[in-house]
């Protein structure tokens, strides 16, 4: 996890995780989330990320259900983006995107087409 980081740049988070997911991934997001604001954005880069671990997958759901929930309203956009293989298989039955669990959320292949789309949609916001 050493290499995984989580950094604001004004109302953009970026979230680059590293390694099999952790239950220290998911504490880095929720560290970072406790200085948003009232609107913002992510950027989750999961192209160096891999198979959660046993604490990994339950820290992942119990954010899910316990902490993810408070900041749904305030997120103007989540992009997600995966290594090109993942995207191509995830896309590859035609999966839709530009929508999440009460936010606008999409999956790409390329990091800059992900943070102009969150910017784009935080503009869209304000």
């Amino acid at each position: 996890m050493s290499d995984s980081t989580a950094a604001w740049d004004g109302d953009l988070l970026h979230v680059a995780l590293v390694g099999r997911l952790t239950a220290e991934h998911i504490a880095l997001i929720v560290t970072a989330l406790t200085s948003a604001g009232d609107r913002f954005g992510v950027v989750l880069d999961r192209r160096l990320l891999g198979a959660p671990t046993a604490d990994g997958r339950a820290a992942l759901e119990r954010w899910a259900a316990e902490d993810l929930p408070a900041h749904v309203p305030a997120i103007a956009a989540w992009a997600d983006v995966l290594d090109e293989r993942r995207y191509r298989s995830l896309t590859r039955d035609g999966a839709s995107d530009d929508h999440g669990p009460g936010y606008p959320q999409r999956t790409f292949d390329d990091h800059d087409a992900a943070v102009a789309w969150v910017r784009e949609r935080l503009g869209a916001a304000a």
